[in-house]
């Protein structure tokens, strides 16, 4: 196993980016697949000797699970659910479970993880039923109305499986919301060797774009609502929603947060100053629309 990963990553970063790369093969939709793939076996003992949970504990995970979990509260919403029953594929230390404990109180909250002590200390704090894994939770039929994976689908074997045996664990009306990085924003052909999400396999098994990641999903689920689209990560409004709205409006008086007027010039002011200090500087780093953000909604 040491070998095969020295040896795909040496060939990984010696060669420009993006595509064509001899590692990497077409699926038939343009989205890309490591040809050689890992065992479950193999990739299970990589993650566990070179992942680092470390990574989780900076501020901008915290704040991007925050903007998250505002988005998905955003999804509940349209469906008029006040309440809900949210599995996370991949949990990682839990902030997003976490936020949407904050957001949505009384929600059901589950997660698919690999065990350790973060997790475990937001479990008990949040209320998080934790499985370790999706063989644990395969009986229960349609008893989420929304299922996360954050990141993920890059990092599975065959990714598409993992969807499908999602898909009976739905309620009608219920949602899959996943993301990955894509492949074809500024970022990977302006900054080939030092884009961020340009991981090396056996990091990242899989490359998307969001017009090949649709036309995947739509051959594959016929019978679902499928939208796919791209969240430019020079668009910074997820500092409004993950930081400022839940500081600035829980000291407000009720009278204020009820203002829709109020509300409407915060996020005026906020754009302005994103549009003129945060967006230029982040799109001539080449981070313009580094994520693909896919939705199934089980009709």
């Amino acid at each position: 196993m040491t070998h095969w990963i020295k040896k795909n990553i040496l060939e990984h970063q010696s060669k420009p980016f993006p595509y064509p790369l001899d590692l990497f093969e077409d699926d038939g939709y343009g989205n890309r697949a490591l040809k050689l793939m890992p065992t479950c076996g193999e990739l299970n003992k990589f993650y566990a000797k070179n992942f680092s949970r470390k990574s989780y504990q900076r501020i901008g995970k915290n704040l991007e699970a925050c903007r998250r979990a505002w988005f998905c509260r955003g999804l509940l919403s349209n469906c008029r659910r006040e309440t809900a029953s949210i599995l996370e594929i991949g949990s990682g230390n839990g902030q997003f479970l976490s936020a949407c404990r904050t957001l949505l109180k009384n929600s059901s909250l589950s997660a698919v993880e690999f065990p350790n002590p973060d997790l475990s200390y937001v479990a008990s704090n949040k209320q998080v039923e934790c499985f370790d894994a999706l063989e644990a939770i395969e009986m229960k039929s349609k008893s989420y109305d929304l299922i996360a994976l954050w990141h993920v689908v890059e990092h599975m074997i065959d990714p598409w499986s993992h969807l499908i045996r999602l898909l009976p664990l739905l309620k009608p009306n219920g949602i899959i919301v996943f993301s990955a990085p894509n492949m074809f924003c500024p970022g990977v052909s302006r900054f080939p060797a030092s884009w961020p999400w340009n991981q090396a396999p056996p990091v990242h098994l899989w490359h998307f774009g969001p017009q090949n990641l649709q036309k995947r999903l739509e051959y594959l689920f016929p019978e679902l609502m499928i939208n796919v689209f791209t969240r430019e990560s020079g668009d910074a409004n997820f500092l409004f929603d993950a930081f400022i709205y839940p500081l600035f409006f829980d000291r407000l008086p009720k009278i204020a947060k009820k203002s829709i007027r109020f509300q409407s010039g915060v996020r005026l002011c906020v754009a302005c100053i994103n549009e003129v200090l945060v967006n230029p500087v982040l799109r001539r780093k080449g981070f313009g629309g580094a994520e693909i953000i896919a939705l199934l909604e089980n009709l």
